[in-house]
């Protein structure tokens, strides 16, 4: 319920300043925060649900946390590339979560 609050913000914030304020939403410590514990529950409810893995990954990427990023990348099993906008997005995807290991898991100015 927390994140999918969470996704209509977003959606609304996009809707009504664009898409920049949309991306920065994602961005924001608190809301990471809630977007973290809400896959932590779900996964220790239901630990076999690997198929949810790739939200986790998307959700990562779009919060640029890199290191929980690379984490669930470990994890995603099989990859369903249409999960991602195809082998190419999630190819940038992989690069970008490798080219910040190490760097605290914060974006590189």
């Amino acid at each position: 319920m927390l994140l999918e609050a969470h996704v209509h913000l977003a959606y609304y914030t996009g809707r009504e300043a664009g898409n920049a304020a949309r991306k920065d939403y994602w961005k924001q410590p608190a809301i990471w925060e809630d977007v973290k514990t809400s896959f932590d529950k779900f996964f220790q409810l239901h630990p076999a649900a690997v198929g949810y893995r790739s939200q986790y990954v998307r959700y990562a990427y779009r919060c640029e946390q890199w290191e929980e990023l690379n984490k669930q990348l470990s994890l995603l099993g099989p990859v369903n590339y249409d999960d991602f906008g195809g082998k190419q997005k999630f190819d940038e995807m992989v690069k970008l979560a490798k080219e910040h290991v190490g760097k605290g898991g914060k974006v590189a100015d």
